[in-house]
């Protein structure tokens, strides 16, 4: 009893009518090497997405297409959202955070795969196909290409054109400091004081 108990604890499979939810909770509770941020989030990954739709599924019985079905569902809730047919504290899932969201189970199923006794072989997380989740990358500004990311004579431009707008500290915070844009919204004028053409910061 004493060695299936720290199995469990180490998310070792005891039986092959163990379910995903309970597989999943089980290795989530057995995580000692993460920090708390990354179990808050892998906890919110299997409570949202995994438990709902295939947590009652065996885990020997999981296939390519439960988990795909998955990432289906979270790509129908986006058309939802962005056809304003849900409410707006729903979040949108990018593809970053829905490569995020599948790279938590794989890295469960390949803990069941190395635990003895285990009764699955094969990672069907891992044969989702995904779109990639890295941001495009940048490309300079051209005569053909105008719509691009900025030179720095552009950058100067732009800031000599808004110099007597009144949101003219918030623009060249972003230039100098590139904050996030929610950052941004919430940036109060009040905390800076024009100095000749910069910006002295209190």
């Amino acid at each position: 009893m004493d060695a299936m108990k720290a199995k469990a604890k180490k998310g070792v499979i005891i039986n092959d009518r163990q379910t995903v939810g309970e597989y999943l909770v089980t290795w989530l509770n057995g995580k000692k090497d993460i920090k708390a941020n990354t179990i808050k989030l892998y906890r919110g990954h299997i409570n949202r997405y995994w438990l709902p739709r295939i947590g009652h599924i065996r885990l020997i019985d999981l296939r390519v297409a439960h988990v795909a079905a998955v990432i289906e569902a979270i790509d129908e809730r986006n058309e939802l959202i962005l056809a304003g047919r849900l409410p707006k504290r729903v979040r949108f899932v990018c593809n970053s955070s829905k490569q995020c969201i599948r790279s938590m189970l794989r890295t469960a199923l390949n803990n069941a795969i190395r635990a003895e006794d285990g009764p699955i072989a094969v990672n069907v997380a891992a044969l989702v196909k995904l779109p990639s989740g890295k941001s495009p990358k940048p490309m300079v500004w051209t005569e053909e290409r105008a719509v691009m990311a900025w030179r720095a004579d552009h950058t100067g431009q732009f800031l000599d054109y808004v110099a007597d707008h009144p949101l003219y500290a918030m623009w060249y915070r972003m230039v100098h400091r590139g904050p996030r844009c929610g950052e941004c919204a919430g940036w109060s004028g009040r905390r800076t004081a024009r100095c000749g053409r910069g910006i002295q910061w209190s």
